[in-house]
């Protein structure tokens, strides 16, 4: 992303190592109103904050694997928008995951926008830093 609104999330600056849910490398950008509460080191983030994470597959370069590497695949990218009284339950966050196509994915027969229970989940239980 190169737009002046948007940068890599503090701390999280270029290519870093992934986990599950997400992928094995991750790129994480955020937009100005995120970035400037994160810098200030805000612990709950704004309303109008976006998250952006470019989620890599691991790709084979010699006999090793890493996710790290620039012909590395993307799988999906997974978005995350502070909406006020769109969530209360998990801080107004809408969640959203799609994949390289820009198609938004499916588990289950169910898109995953909006409220996904796995997002959800993750994020309260501190696998995502709180639904902050």
């Amino acid at each position: 992303m190169s737009d002046g609104d948007w940068h890599f999330l503090p701390g999280w600056e270029g290519r870093k190592e992934g986990q599950a849910p997400h992928g094995a490398g991750i790129i994480t950008y955020v937009n100005d109103v995120g970035y400037q509460a994160a810098l200030q080191k805000k612990s709950t983030l704004p309303e109008h904050t976006i998250v952006v994470k470019e989620n890599y597959a691991p790709a084979v370069e010699g006999n090793k694997q890493s996710a790290l590497w620039p012909n590395a695949k993307l799988a999906v990218v997974t978005v995350m928008y502070k909406v006020k009284g769109f969530n209360p339950e998990a801080n107004d966050w809408y969640w959203v995951k799609y994949l390289p196509d820009g198609s938004v994915d499916e588990m289950k027969g169910m898109k995953l926008a909006g409220k996904p229970k796995g997002c959800i989940q993750c994020h309260a239980s501190g696998g995502g830093k709180k639904n902050d």
